[in-house]
This record gives structure tokens, C-alpha cells and sequence, in this order.
């Protein structure tokens, strides 16, 4: 089946994710297009402020919001 443009775009993106293939990522965006707008965009957000404020700790190698 042909999908839209952005469609396949954000399947495409979830098949980046370990585990995740055509039809797993089919689903996702199904369920995506299926949801509240507004918590569409609180998925959005958390997922742009996780890559702008979580990297992994100089000292431990785990997860923080600083250097250490």
C-alpha cells in the first residue's frame, strides 16, 4: 500500500528505533494519527527536551541532565 509523504516519513523514523519494523512502525504512526492533538505534541516536546537535556554523566557513564 502507498501511504502519504509524511506518513512514510514518520514510519521511516520509527524504524530507526532498535526492534521496530515495517509493520511495527506502520502501527506506530496508525496509533500516532489516532491520538489527541494535544498529546501528539506532548510526545513531540518530551522527545526534543530528552535530546536537549540528557547526556551521559563524564564520571559514571549513566544518564543526567548536567555533566555529572
Amino acid at each position: 500500500m502507498e501511504y502519504p509523504k509524511s506518513f512514510e516519513e514518520l514510519a521511516d523514523c520509527f524504524k530507526l528505533l532498535p526492534g521496530i519494523g515495517n509493520k511495527g512502525a506502520e502501527r506506530n504512526v496508525y496509533h500516532i494519527l489516532s491520538m489527541d492533538e494535544k498529546l501528539v505534541h506532548r510526545f513531540a516536546k518530551a522527545l526534543i527536551e530528552f535530546k536537549e537535556s540528557i547526556q551521559y554523566c563524564k564520571i559514571c557513564g549513566h544518564i543526567c541532565e548536567g555533566e555529572i
